[in-house]
């Protein structure tokens, strides 16, 4: 599967402050608009910003939000047609994640992540009732939106060195039995999912995120590594947005939030550069860090939430992948899925 590489201060000197700004203004449209996601809209603005390298891409800035639209529209209709039959979305729910595992598989594109997290996040609210199910599908247009119209604002206030932008080259899964691990990857995240439609609500919901992102990789070295990472980054996001609700706690003012989140960003985003770990790890950081600081701004248990976001991290990626690597090693007992390259590129 294709991961972007370390941006170069070279091709892009002011990716960091770009991806600050982005995070910061789009925290500010959340709030002006009375989001009820207010952690969606700068969430996915920095997930859809930060995958860009080199020159300013008007396919991918465009495609991307534009296909969210699309997939979060496609899948409220049908999971509000469907969530009044709970076994009948489980089924339905489990053909497409095992349809996006095996295009990412196949094709090593990364679009079937996009799928899963749609079907998943809808599934899950459309779980628990049909207003929570509305609540999602609008806070994914108005995410996909607002990275609409900054992506290409701040590119042009803030443009890249580079002329053209990074040819992405995907690498297919070259192990075989794709059909066959996808769906087995997709039975795994059901485990999950099924725990979530059940019993637990659905703040809980990073549990199959984190589950995602895992098993979308081909081989189970790379999915533990993918683990560690995310766990880490969980760590690191969870200490920053302590440190700003910190700081608002003293000076309680909304400027002081939005600047201390834009030095944040602007922290991380500048080791994406040259930070010990890979900068996905920063990336995912900064994902986390706006989430649980916002999140902590409705609910006032900072400590807590950052606790449980660190748990259920832990837990959606450590178990989704022993138990994958269990599954896998009983079901595939004669053949061997070592890992072929390097699963961060330089």
């Amino acid at each position: 599967m294709f991961i972007a590489p370390r941006p170069k201060v070279n091709d892009d000197p002011y990716f960091a402050i770009r991806l600050a700004c982005a995070g910061s203004l789009a925290l500010l449209i959340a709030f002006l608009i009375q989001s009820s996601m207010p952690m969606l809209i700068p969430a996915l603005t920095i997930g859809l910003m930060a995958g860009m390298r080199k020159a300013f891409d008007l396919k991918k800035a465009i495609a991307g939000p534009l296909f969210l639209i699309i997939a979060s529209s496609f899948f409220y209709w049908l999971i509000s047609w469907l969530y009044v039959m709970p076994l009948i979305t489980t089924l339905v729910v489990f053909f497409i994640s095992s349809l996006a595992y095996y295009l990412t598989l196949k094709s090593g594109n990364p679009v079937g992540m996009l799928i899963l997290i749609s079907v998943v996040l809808m599934s899950v609210m459309g779980a628990k009732s049909a207003a929570a199910l509305m609540i999602i599908h609008n806070g994914f247009i108005e995410g996909a939106i607002t990275a609409m119209i900054l992506i290409p604002v701040l590119y042009g206030i803030f443009p890249s060195r580079a002329t053209t932008p990074l040819k992405e080259v995907y690498q297919p899964d070259p192990y075989g039995q794709q059909l066959e691990r996808a769906m087995l990857r997709a039975a795994v995240l059901l485990l999950l999912l099924l725990w979530l439609y059940t019993v637990l609500d659905r703040q809980n919901m990073t549990l199959a995120i984190a589950a995602i992102f895992t098993l979308v990789f081909p081989c189970k070295e790379h999915q533990f590594e993918e683990a560690k990472e995310r766990s880490f980054a969980t760590l690191l996001g969870g200490l920053m947005a302590l440190l700003i609700l910190a700081i608002i706690g003293f000076v309680g003012h909304f400027f002081i939030l939005l600047g201390s989140t834009f030095l944040a960003i602007l922290w991380l985003a500048n080791h994406m550069y040259h930070g010990r770990h890979p900068p996905m790890v920063y990336q995912y950081s900064i994902s986390v860090m706006l989430a649980l600081m916002v999140g902590a701004l409705t609910n006032n248990a900072p400590l807590p939430a950052t606790l449980l976001r660190l748990v259920l991290t832990l837990s959606g990626t450590l178990g989704a992948v022993f138990l994958y690597a269990l599954l896998e090693s009983l079901l595939f007992k004669n053949h061997q899925f070592p890992a072929s390259r390097s699963k961060n590129p330089d």
